[in-house]
């Protein structure tokens, strides 16, 4: 752990006469272990057959200073120490915490934990890389496939994945330190009393598993991780039909209180007659109405699935 010492006389007459005009220097001394010192950081890397896709990076959100590495020249103050301290530490246990429950979870495709970093599966074909990088000056521990921050590679940063992360870390810790009390205020903390009773009113194995299940911090994050693919992949599908029709014929429109809608118009329209002022057939070609689809009506077990039969539908002669 950190020591606190009081620093000698002669330092601190030094420091105040080399800078008479600023604040006057601290008279504490914090020493750190060298586990503790330097910085560090959790990389979050998504690869796709080998292949950098995407990165973010996790630290401790109150951390202002990241921290300078023995040997730099520049001596911090003692709460700048303690706070860098702070995130080593916490960087260290979330990454101990995450490569616990990597090696507990029952997955299709094992999780695999090497070292300082945890490799679970996505979706097919696409990787999670999740690394501990910590540098104090002394050892440099950071995987191979673990691109550091200042590295500039073909993986691009995507700061909406590493806000999001930074969201669930929030939310877990809160809800870890804020549970609610019961009602009445006088009511007893613990499991409820209808899981200790027996009889026909008494909660099933099932419902007993249910109530004691939860979802562990991995699964969180591995879920951030397909959302996000998913969410390129419907950008990547609607992105390539745009650019072989020069008409729009889907419109989607994403809010957060509405949820997503799919309108469609066909071409040439069926409801197109000539008439005496417009007989030029050329003008049936023209995007009627937009139609809403109904996507809760529709099969797929995802949004993706369910624009991949309606490409089909729409693209099938018949």
């Amino acid at each position: 752990m950190s020591q606190v010492t009081k620093a000698p006389e002669e330092q601190i007459a030094q420091a105040m006469s080399m800078n008479a005009s600023g604040p006057a220097p601290s008279a504490l001394r914090v020493t750190v272990p060298p586990e503790l010192q330097g910085v560090a950081f959790i990389s979050v890397l998504c690869q796709k057959e080998q292949e950098d896709v995407v990165t973010a990076t996790l630290s401790s959100s109150a951390l202002n200073c990241p921290g300078t590495l023995p040997g730099d020249g520049a001596e911090l103050h003692w709460q700048q120490k303690l706070e860098a301290a702070q995130n080593v530490l916490f960087c260290k246990e979330l990454f101990a915490r995450l490569a616990a429950e990597a090696v507990q979870l029952d997955a299709s495709i094992p999780h695999m934990v090497v070292g300082n970093q945890i490799m679970a599966t996505v979706l097919p074909g696409i990787q999670l890389l999740i690394g501990l990088c910590h540098n104090n000056g002394q050892n440099n521990n950071n995987p191979d496939g673990i691109k550091s921050e200042g590295s500039s590679g073909k993986s691009e940063h995507d700061h909406v994945l590493e806000h999001s992360l930074h969201q669930l870390l929030r939310t877990v810790h809160h809800n870890n330190t804020h549970h609610p009390f019961p009602h009445p205020a006088t009511g007893p903390l613990g499991p409820s009393k209808r899981r200790s009773l027996a009889g026909p009113m008494a909660a099933d194995r099932y419902e007993l598993l249910d109530m004691s299940k939860e979802q562990s911090l991995l699964e969180q994050i591995i879920q951030q991780a397909q959302h996000f693919f998913m969410r390129r992949r419907s950008e990547y599908v609607l992105d390539t039909i745009a650019k072989e029709v020069g008409d729009r014929m889907i419109a989607i429109r994403c809010e957060p209180s509405v949820g997503i809608q799919v309108y469609i118009a066909q071409s040439p329209r069926k409801d197109f007659f000539a008439s005496e002022l417009v007989q030029d057939k050329k003008w049936e070609n023209l995007g009627g109405a937009f139609k809403e689809i109904k996507l809760e009506k529709m099969e797929g077990k995802n949004f993706l699935n369910k624009m991949e039969l309606l490409m089909a539908c729409l693209s099938s002669p018949s």
